[in-house]
């Protein structure tokens, strides 16, 4: 059975009460000023997604021009919808956009996991760019002691490296930086907490891998479920996929898209945004 860690809220407050009480000194190891050259967060110059709804944009989306920065979105009725929100809140749904451009690793502050403002300050830390809500904040995880950043930010060193998947697939522990790691599909690796868990996971039966695979490195393709919306059973690395309303969605196998390609347009769309609806 898959272990869960608690709420990253509760996990955070824990760390942090922790320091406070052993009186910590400040030990801010990796951090830099932000040097946009020695970044390795992906850059995009396009968004792909609609800021607003997340949904993926059309050949045509609609643009507006905010805080100077350009936002994309899929229709001109979120875009519409869009311009009728509060100030605060725009600046927070194109900061998604316009973060993601500049190469920002994360959406939400490490401090505080509140969403990141379109002008959030940036540092780097070992490499990788790192978004915070306010110079406080910054400040904040700028003095604490090293081994503390480094787990409030693993998942964004791990990406920054190649690594999908900020969990153990059998603890469901929180991972680290050097985490060991498991070539599969090939090329790709995953990690996991420690040597037991691999080997857990390498003696397991074929199929289970093979949708343990498919649940981390699918959505890295661009895969929006993890589950068969037909079946509700597990995606698999040979799932057939399909395109619904700008959406790749995989099935479980052959009969399950056939099934699914049977339905009327409607019933598909419904399908594939299940958990948005």
């Amino acid at each position: 059975m898959i272990a869960h860690s608690p709420p990253y809220r509760t996990w955070l407050a824990l760390l942090l009460a922790a320091v406070a009480l052993a009186g910590c000194q400040a030990t801010p190891g990796g951090v830099a000023p932000r040097d946009p050259g020695t970044a390795r967060s992906t850059r995009s110059p396009e968004a792909e997604h609609c800021a607003l709804s997340s949904r993926p944009l059309d050949s045509d989306p609609a643009v507006r021009l905010f805080a100077g920065e350009t936002v994309r979105f899929r229709s001109e009725f979120e875009a519409t919808t869009f311009d009728n929100l509060p100030g605060e809140r725009k600046r927070v749904i194109a900061g998604r956009q316009v973060l993601a451009r500049q190469g920002v690793a994360n959406s939400n502050c490490p401090v505080t996991q509140d969403p990141l403002p379109i002008n959030a300050p940036v540092m780097e830390f070992k490499g990788v760019s790192l978004g915070f809500v306010s110079e406080d904040q910054s400040t904040r995880f700028r003095d604490l002691p090293e081994d503390i950043q480094l787990r409030m930010v693993a998942r964004y060193l791990l990406k920054a490296e190649g690594i999908p998947n900020e969990r153990c697939p059998i603890s469901g522990s929180v991972l680290l930086p050097g985490a060991p790691t498991l070539t599969v599909d090939g090329e790709r690796r995953i990690a996991f907490a420690d040597q037991k868990s691999m080997d857990t996971f390498r003696t397991m039966a074929p199929g289970r891998r093979n949708e343990i695979t498919a649940r981390i490195l699918l959505p890295e393709r661009g895969i929006s479920n993890i589950n068969c919306p037909m079946t509700g059973r597990p995606i698999r690395m040979d799932s057939p996929v399909v395109k619904v309303a700008g959406r790749w969605v995989a099935l479980r196998n052959v009969e399950a898209a056939r099934s699914f390609n049977e339905l009327s347009p409607e019933s598909q769309q419904s399908l594939a945004f299940a958990e948005e609806w």
